[in-house]
């Protein structure tokens, strides 16, 4: 099959936010074009505008999406069977698993990504912050201080912000995280 033949110019959007994540998983956000997804999509460009008119509008659905990923995961740790200590360590470190393991992509949920949207990016990661914390104050036998919360997040950020890219992925790291977890647990005694 020559290289510039296209597929069935019908692709979904769902096809296309799954692409468009492959991308951003490797990519920077700002390094990505709807010219890029339309590559890997073997469609032309007309067929990505169709359901995202702009890049900036397909950013914000994977933004959100990821947000209600973080936001899912968190729900099912807190509510899960292990006792309360072994669901708090987990929950630091499936945030750091997450920022690592997806690190363009977290850029957008928290560090760096600019959009004409961002007050609604912007209310998206409050509601996620805000659910972290609440997973930590019911998680905790005694009442802990929001400062000392909103510490421990940004101990997370910053262990994340100092590995993303330079590491293959989160397993290099594991160990590390799991000190760190145990590190911002302490802290938040």
């Amino acid at each position: 099959m020559p290289s510039n033949h296209f597929h069935d110019q019908n692709i979904s959007a769902d096809k296309i936010v799954a692409v468009a994540k492959e991308l951003f998983t490797d990519n920077a956000f700002q390094n990505i074009t709807l010219e890029d997804i339309a590559v890997k999509l073997r469609c032309q460009v007309k067929a990505v505008t169709v359901h995202f008119n702009h890049i900036d509008v397909l950013l914000y659905r994977i933004i959100e999406e990821d947000f209600n990923d973080l936001t899912q995961m968190l729900v099912t740790i807190q509510y899960g069977d292990d006792n309360k200590i072994d669901k708090l360590k987990q929950i630091l470190i499936t945030f750091m698993e997450f920022g690592i393991n997806l690190h363009h992509r977290y850029d957008g949920l928290f560090a760096f990504y600019t959009s004409n949207d961002k007050h609604s990016i912007t209310e998206m990661a409050q509601k996620t912050y805000y659910r972290f914390e609440y997973a930590v104050l019911q998680l905790k036998d005694q009442q802990t201080e929001e400062s000392l919360i909103y510490s421990a997040f940004i101990a997370l950020h910053g262990f994340i912000q100092h590995h993303k890219g330079y590491v293959k992925d989160f397993e290099e790291v594991r160990s590390y995280a799991e000190s760190h977890a145990w590190f911002v647990l302490k802290g938040l005694s």
